[in-house]
């Protein structure tokens, strides 16, 4: 069902009471209420001289009747008129409540509503602008919204635009660019743009407090990912990624750390080039049984025997004697054996 407004559009009816009109045929040099349409409504008027009525009303073309859809004015206190018998002219009208014009300052009123009486679940009221081009091609523009005032020096400006064109004129591959654009220091920009199955955000994105965002993965199911954070205790800025795709780590100081594999962290298998180049000398080293980790100045050694015992300032014998005095006082011969 559609509204639907037709010209010399005038039948006659002898219809009573407040029931629906039952039409009976054009006014010469006028057409019937069947141009609008079956099922379709229309606006009319009916009157007989005296009294009136204005409406919507919807076309039934089996038994060519007017249903009394909606009583807009009448001379019955705006309700529907008991109309006694006698011969009336019903015809397609356009209410002065139902039109939308320009005031005398060239402009349309301070309110632009559009208000639907379908109880209904179509989409209604709807809005359309519709560019009929005889040979519509890319990039031709479909319809703008634009939003205009005065800046401070009596100077118009257009403040901000929602506006979308043709991406893709091409049947049945057709595509299209959705635009939101606003002025930032007295220049136009595109914050938000929508096309080819793809949002662009060309502006810092903030998401208020409690907002998260949540990816659906690779399978719509009830189960999602969702990044959140907490309050930080500063202004932070997370990176990602590098210049090579990798998301790195930082410590306090700002230096990227190595990105660690979980497994081997749990399993105490990580590699020795992604440890400090000292670490990476001791985890080198054989576990030889008798064996000293020392320094040797420049890194560290694994050494044995007569090499550890000078190194440890032990000298090269392999067993050496010193006293010791246990609690009594007296000297016990202590042997210190080296392997």
């Amino acid at each position: 069902m559609a509204l639907v407004l037709r010209d010399r559009v005038k039948e006659t009816t002898t219809t009573t009471g407040t029931a629906t009109y039952t039409l009976a045929g054009a006014v010469a040099g006028f057409e019937t209420f069947g141009s609008v349409g079956d099922g379709n409504t229309t606006y009319y008027a009916c009157s007989d001289g005296t009294d009136f009525e204005v409406g919507i009303g919807t076309y039934t073309a089996s038994g060519t009747t007017l249903a009394r859809t909606t009583i807009l004015q009448s001379s019955n206190s705006d309700a529907a008129v008991n109309w006694g018998s006698g011969t009336r002219t019903i015809f397609c009208t356009l209410p002065a409540e139902k039109m939308m014009f320009l005031n005398a300052d060239g402009d349309f009123g301070s309110d632009l509503t559009l208000t639907s009486t379908d109880a209904g679940a179509s989409n209604a009221p709807i809005l359309t602008l519709y560019r009929n081009s005889a040979s519509p091609a890319d990039a031709d523009d479909l319809g703008q919204l634009l939003f205009k005032g005065r800046n401070d020096a009596s100077q118009d400006v257009e403040y901000a635009k929602i506006w979308t064109e043709i991406a893709d004129a091409s049947d049945g591959t057709e595509d299209t660019r959705l635009k939101f654009q606003i002025v930032a220091d007295g220049s136009t920009i595109t914050p938000f743009e929508i096309k080819q199955g793809a949002v662009y955000v060309n502006a810092t994105l903030n998401l208020t407090t409690g907002d998260t965002v949540r990816f659906e993965g690779a399978t719509a199911n009830d189960f999602e990912t969702v990044l959140s954070v907490t309050d930080p205790t500063a202004d932070r800025t997370v990176s990602l990624p590098d210049a090579t795709g990798t998301v790195l780590l930082t410590d306090g100081s700002g230096a990227s750390l190595t990105a660690l594999n979980a497994s081997q962290l749990s399993s105490g298998t990580v590699p020795n080039a992604r440890l400090d180049a000292q670490l990476q000398d001791v985890a080198g080293l054989a576990t030889t049984d008798g064996g000293f980790i020392v320094g040797d100045g420049s890194n560290f050694v694994l050494e044995s025997g007569a090499t550890a015992r000078t190194s440890l300032g032990l000298g090269s014998a392999a067993t050496s004697n010193t006293t010791d005095f246990d609690a009594a006082g007296e000297a016990v011969a202590l042997a210190i054996a080296l392997g």
